[in-house]
């Protein structure tokens, strides 16, 4: 591909307002799936569970609908809350998903649990014992907890009482316990942690409607005991719905903490690859699911930071002094021009973010050399990753510098078009006044 072709997409024409994208998109083309209706976009419990800039169904749907050969096994590389994997779930695929989030990996086991009426039936009197259970020990451990502000304590980060009032988090910890001893069965004890992990949030300050770590002095906190077993009503409702779809369909999963760095799948082994890359420098995965990974016990907080430097599109609150002690050196031949003008402007912060970006698309390239190891020659890796991004008054062309990373590992450009977000609220990527809007997102196709 010359790098003519590689020119970041501009738009000039109309805007195409649909409810899926054509089975034929035209080359350059603008699509709006605001055209599609509420229930194609909330159905079964792809919203039972905040999630950053999330995957919206639509995208992995036209993707596979796209599959001709089946039986045929689809892999989500950074499968975040699970879009992917219940779509291809429901369209009979085989749907692998890794992700370095075991908070991710939770979310997607229980949103592909296949449950029956029996797990349903008896949720409601489970949930009962669970909510008794944690009652009993949540006035020891709110007891505790105020005695411990400031500290480490029952698995929470030392600056848990800056978010949580010591007895809302002594009943989230004690309703995570009463699980674990309570749920034998490991799918219906996903969907319960996966339920307690929905309502984290709302019985904390921290404000819901942002991505970035904020507090609201003036939020109305809800109570735990409360809002867990409704949640999980709702969920266990949902999912046994879902379960159906994927029992027809004769689905099956396989979910797994790994990095896309290093698949935990056979070589050759992978029809199609659909996905939703982490942004670069835009939402810090980490710091938003920081409370939920404690209270779930699935993260320690001695381990936090470096689990945060684990992530592609590591964010520059996680860089150390030695990660900038020498200039980062770039796999993407396409991206040290943007490295250098960024080192070039020698100051604190673009150093830092000169490491940042080296290391996002050194990350997304060595992703793609394992993408290609795992996919069956003639498969398709299908993903949706925003057009740029203004880094340090430079508007990085993210897009373009993906496809090369891309094209570097092997992989040829099939398709490619935009995809213009009709709900930019939902997408609060947006950190200060220059860091500019992602009004569009591009649709990359890539052949074996």
């Amino acid at each position: 591909m010359t790098e003519s072709n590689r020119t970041q997409m501009t738009c000039n024409d109309p805007i195409e307002i649909v409810s899926e994208f054509p089975h034929s998109p035209t080359a350059g083309a603008a699509y709006s799936l605001a055209g599609a209706k509420r229930e194609d976009v909330i159905h079964g419990t792809h919203v039972a569970h905040k999630y950053p800039a999330k995957f919206i169904p639509q995208i992995p749907r036209w993707a596979l609908k796209r599959i001709d050969s089946r039986p045929a096994t689809v892999l989500d590389p950074f499968c975040g809350s699970g879009t992917t994997s219940v779509e291809a779930g429901r369209l009979g695929f085989r749907a692998l998903g890794c992700d370095i989030s075991p908070l991710a990996v939770l979310i997607t086991r229980a949103k592909c649990s296949i449950l029956t009426s029996n797990d349903v039936s008896s949720w409601e009197k489970l949930s009962h014992q669970i909510v008794e259970i944690a009652n009993q020990e949540s006035q020891l451990l709110t007891d505790e907890l105020k005695e411990a502000i400031g500290r480490d304590v029952h698995g929470l980060h030392y600056t848990w009482s800056n978010w949580f009032e010591p007895e809302g988090a002594a009943q989230l910890v004690a309703l995570r316990r009463a699980i674990e001893q309570t749920v034998s069965n490991q799918m219906v004890r996903d969907c319960a942690l996966t339920s307690l992990s929905s309502i984290i949030k709302s019985c904390s300050y921290l404000n819901e409607d942002q991505i970035k770590v904020r507090y609201d002095a003036g939020k109305k906190i809800a109570a735990p005991f409360i809002s867990f077993p409704k949640a999980a009503a709702s969920f266990f409702e949902k999912q046994l719905k879902l379960s159906h779809e994927y029992k027809n369909a004769e689905a099956s999963f396989d979910v797994q903490e790994a990095s896309a760095l290093s698949l935990p799948f056979e070589t050759e082994s992978v029809d199609a690859v659909i996905t939703s890359p982490p942004y670069i420098n835009a939402v810090d995965y980490t710091m938003a699911h920081k409370y939920n990974l404690f209270v779930l016990g699935l993260l320690s907080p001695p381990n936090f930071k470096d689990h945060c430097r684990d992530y592609i599109g590591v964010t520059e609150r996680a860089v150390r002094a030695a990660d900038i002690s020498s200039r980062p050196q770039c796999k993407i031949a396409e991206v040290s021009p943007w490295i250098d003008a960024l080192d070039g402007q020698k100051t604190p912060t673009a150093t830092n973010r000169a490491f940042v970006v080296t290391q996002y698309f050194n990350g997304m390239y060595d992703s793609f050399v394992e993408a290609f190891r795992v996919m069956k020659e003639g498969g398709t890796y299908t993903m949706i990753v925003g057009e740029s991004n203004r880094i340090c008054g430079l508007t990085i062309p993210t897009a373009d510098l993906i496809e090369a990373c891309a094209i570097t590992a092997g992989f040829t450009v099939k398709e490619k078009f935009l995809h213009a977000l009709a709900n930019r609220s939902a997408m609060r990527l947006t950190r200060s006044a220059t860091g500019g809007e992602i009004p569009f997102e591009r649709v990359l196709v890539f052949c074996r």
